[in-house]
């Protein structure tokens, strides 16, 4: 496997999870906190024979992490690592990480308030602070508190408070050093004023990066306004799209919705 940054601090941060309990998680994007500390803490046994529940704010985050998971450790997906979301899932009775969205665990905190058969919760991208994912921390700290003094704790995150997270846990933190890749800023002159400006603005832009960096992923973000003009004028978006067949690059006008097969299925292509 490639190393990552966050490999430099596994062993402190399983040793934090084996004497404290809990611990705090601070990694910048790119680190692989994601990926490689649910198998750490599986190879390391801290979980016990417990299953690793990994809180993961997004659906298609918690499909992709659990894939990725998969391929590293040359596991079947579905079988030792796979996931469950809304109206989905991908597991079985043996599954020894599973990811969940935040509705899942709340739901499962409400069947199973002590957590029976989980050895340790993990909370993804904690700063991101919605109230399922407080309300979350909150009943499962409890329940390690009051029930389960064997249950492991680590949110995880790029940009928590780590300091007032960690004193909430009575845990410490463990920072792990980030992988940066160079971004190149391009500026408008004026903004633009309506949607169409914006949908030529983009064809525009993937003609630059089309021919600057052949072949090209190209992922633009219309947002809702795009969606509302894609049902009312159709043809209007109809550009962009004969656009980019033509330059080999596969345009998904609402990737978040379409699904981790399609996305991946234009980033092989596009590649």
């Amino acid at each position: 496997m490639t190393r990552l940054p966050i490999d430099a601090v596994l062993d402190e941060l399983l040793a934090a999870l084996c004497e404290r309990g809990n611990a705090v998680l601070q990694a910048p994007p790119g680190a692989g906190k994601t990926t490689r500390v649910p198998p750490a803490i599986a190879a390391a046994g801290i979980a016990g024979a417990g299953q690793i529940l990994v809180l993961e704010p997004r659906r298609i985050a918690a499909r992709a992490a659990a894939r990725r998971i998969a391929e590293e450790q040359g596991w079947k997906l579905g079988n030792e690592v796979g996931w469950q979301i809304r109206f989905e899932r991908n597991f079985t009775r043996d599954t020894r990480i599973l990811f969940v969205t935040e509705g899942i665990l709340v739901q499962r905190l409400q069947r199973d308030p002590f957590l029976e058969g989980i050895g340790a919760v993990l909370f993804d991208e904690f700063h991101e602070r919605s109230l399922f994912a407080d309300l979350s921390l909150a009943l499962v700290r409890r329940v390690q508190l009051e029930a389960r003094p064997e249950l492991k704790l680590l949110p995880m995150s790029a940009t928590l408070d780590g300091e007032r997270l960690a004193a909430f846990l009575d845990a410490p933190v463990v920072t792990s050093a980030g992988r940066l890749f160079p971004i190149d800023l391009e500026y408008l002159e004026q903004p633009c004023a309506t949607v169409p400006e914006l949908v030529a603005l983009t064809r525009r832009a993937t003609l630059v990066v089309s021919d600057r960096y052949h072949p090209a992923i190209c992922a633009a973000a219309l947002g809702t306004p795009a969606r509302v003009l894609k049902n009312r004028e159709p043809h209007k978006m109809q550009g962009l799209d004969d656009l980019l067949s033509g330059h080999s690059l596969t345009h998904l006008q609402d990737y978040a919705r379409a699904g981790l097969d399609a996305v991946r299925h234009a980033l092989q292509n596009a590649l």
